[in-house]
């Protein structure tokens, strides 16, 4: 970023709308996976009129999709995110723009619930891994966000069923109070006689009828 402002003065006087947009999305991916706050979103209004340049250029369109979807992503506009990415791949130039959008819809697939999605989204980008001639940080991060999502998983089905044996412990409780509230309640419990058999052996209870 040190080095990019340095650059700034040039890039201003330059007329040159190529250098402008390779300028600026250099300047976005940047400062996207920073996060988002006042100082990105600042930035992101003052510079958005080179997107809308980028939209008017069939090279620059894929490229334009991703930084919008970049930026919603950063924001939790999940929703816009996912379109943004979906039209990004519609008309991603390269084999890395492609990996590159499949990375950023796993992370918001993950979002928005489309688990499926997701998980095929990340096979698309692991799979990359072993053919790739540089290893992009994306390979590390995704798996760190599988790996957290699964221990979240994981902790919500502990919760899960620590509940479950409550409600059961519970029920348990409530049911051995009916039982013994019956018990004691005398006036619910019939006058019941024993049938014995000519040796005097039990073969059967039935209610005294006094």
């Amino acid at each position: 970023l040190e080095w990019l402002n340095i650059a700034a003065p040039e890039v201003e006087k330059s007329d040159d709308i190529h250098l402008k947009i390779l300028y600026t999305s250099i300047i976005f991916k940047i400062l996207f996976r920073l996060g988002y706050n006042e100082n990105v979103e600042k930035i992101y209004q003052d510079k958005k009129f080179i997107i809308t340049e980028m939209l008017k250029i069939g090279q620059y369109i894929g490229e334009a999709h991703y930084l919008q979807g970049c930026y919603n992503l950063i924001k939790g506009e999940y929703k816009i995110a996912y379109e943004e990415f979906i039209e990004a791949r519609k008309n991603a130039t390269s084999r890395l723009s492609r990996i590159m959008i499949s990375y950023q819809l796993a992370k918001v697939c993950l979002e928005l619930g489309k688990i499926e999605e997701a998980e095929q989204e990340t096979e698309t980008v692991l799979n990359s891994k072993h053919s790739a001639k540089n290893n992009l940080y994306i390979y590390d991060d995704l798996e760190r966000i599988i790996k957290e999502r699964r221990s979240q998983n994981n902790n919500i089905s502990t919760v899960d069923r620590d509940l479950e044996e409550q409600h059961q412990k519970e029920a348990l409780e409530k049911m051995n109070e009916e039982i013994e509230a019956a018990v004691n309640d005398e006036s619910n419990i019939p006058n019941k006689k024993a049938m014995l058999d000519e040796k005097g052996n039990i073969i059967g209870v039935k209610e005294d009828n006094v």
